[in-house]
């Protein structure tokens, strides 16, 4: 996530920037993996309950909702649904680093 954390950025640039990231790396995951069940979060965002499951899933634990939904809670949710779109397209060019074995 660093790369897409600048210290020197306003949230809302480095809320702009993970979202951008976000979108890259979920489009060079459906080239790879068109039915990866992480790309559901972008294709189904306007659907209450995806976006519900997706502030869930990737927001901070024990966040309040005031938390969650700031500029800094944003921020933390794309960065982190960025990072686990860019380790499933590593395993998935990779798939050996992340196997089990």
């Amino acid at each position: 996530m660093s790369d897409i954390l600048e210290p020197d950025e306003e949230p809302v640039e480095q809320l702009q920037n993970a979202v951008d990231e976000a979108f890259e790396a979920g489009r060079q995951l459906k080239e790879l993996e068109p039915e990866n069940e992480l790309l559901r979060f972008i294709v189904r965002a306007d659907d209450d309950e995806v976006w519900a499951a997706f502030q869930k899933r990737f927001g901070k634990e024990n966040s309040t909702k005031e938390e969650l939904e700031s500029e800094a809670g944003q921020v933390y949710v794309w960065a982190r649904y960025c990072a686990v779109l860019k380790g499933a397209i590593e395993g998935h060019i990779n798939p050996k680093k992340h196997s089990a074995d």
